[in-house]
């Protein structure tokens, strides 16, 4: 619902902003803005499809990550932080 007003709210802002003059030029931008748009979905199609058709690695690097993190936590030294930080 939201991509739609988008789509029809921003070219209307545009040339109510920069006149019709700029109309040729604003055409142009969100010919432009779609095409970014749907290349940037494209990829993020892609990534999500690696994801799912290698789940049993992305499993490991997720659990990986989350062992590393609590190992790191635990050795960095905690006297960096001065006394007054309480948080």
């Amino acid at each position: 619902m939201s991509r739609r007003y988008f789509l029809t709210l921003t070219p209307m802002l545009w040339l109510a902003v920069f006149g019709v003059r700029n109309q040729f030029m604003a055409a142009a931008f969100f010919i432009d803005l779609r095409e970014g748009i749907q290349l940037a979905a494209c990829w993020l199609q892609g990534g999500a499809g690696l994801g799912l058709r290698h789940q049993a690695f992305m499993l490991l690097v997720s659990v990986g990550t989350a062992v590393a993190t609590v190992y790191f936590y635990k050795k960095i030294d905690k006297g960096f932080f001065p006394q007054q930080d309480t948080a």
